[in-house]
């Protein structure tokens, strides 16, 4: 199963965030790509977009 969450604390501690939801029985994985990224693109419900940098 997938599950697409928001939680508005992802962007003030996501590492903090990754670390307490891995280590949920049965989380293998939770899609955060830490590190990897200089800039994050949100499609949001109208077709806006927000720019995360």
């Amino acid at each position: 199963l997938i599950y697409d969450i928001h939680f508005e604390s992802l962007r003030d501690h996501p590492e903090k965030d990754h670390e307490k939801l891995i280590h949920i029985p049965g989380v293998l994985e939770t899609g955060f790509f830490l590190g990897f990224a200089g800039r994050v693109l949100v499609g949001k419900e109208g077709g806006t977009i927000d720019h995360w940098t």
